[in-house]
């Protein structure tokens, strides 16, 4: 009976550990996996209300981080000035997101988010070739 025991009570600690241990490294494993980047990047949209990416974009990366009572995704890509202006203008409510300058003329929009989404921000290079797209739920 103590062998039996301690068997289960060993068995429900390893448990508990296991699944700490995954709620802790969740978003380790998300940013490895190509589906589950494609469902980070719908997630994005629907809480920011940004469109698909321009066909020529280029370099995309998304990433995931937070914790099980928090999510937050981080994305980027490159595409020519023009195709980011097109995608800007389809942002809706994109003209009532503050702007301001940070430090290397990088140009950051700050917007109300979606679904839930606290906010996100919206940063732009000098140059309008690449976009850094920030958003967070909590």
């Amino acid at each position: 009976m103590k062998r039996f025991l301690f068997i289960t009570a060993l068995g429900i600690i390893l448990w508990l550990l296991a699944s700490i241990g995954y709620l802790l490294t969740s978003n380790f494993w998300d940013n490895r996996n190509p589906f589950m980047k494609a469902h980070m990047w719908e997630v994005t949209q629907t809480w920011t209300g940004v469109p698909d990416l321009p066909d020529d974009a280029k370099k995309f990366q998304i990433k995931t981080f937070g914790d099980f009572l928090t999510r937050k995704f981080t994305s980027s890509f490159s595409a020519p000035k023009s195709s980011i202006e097109s995608w800007l203008s389809r942002i809706p409510d994109f003209e009532k997101a503050e702007r301001s300058e940070l430090p290397g003329r990088v140009v950051e929009y700050f917007g109300s988010g979606r679904e839930g989404a606290t906010y996100y921000k919206l940063n732009l290079n000098p140059e309008m070739t690449e976009v850094h797209l920030f958003v967070s739920w909590n």
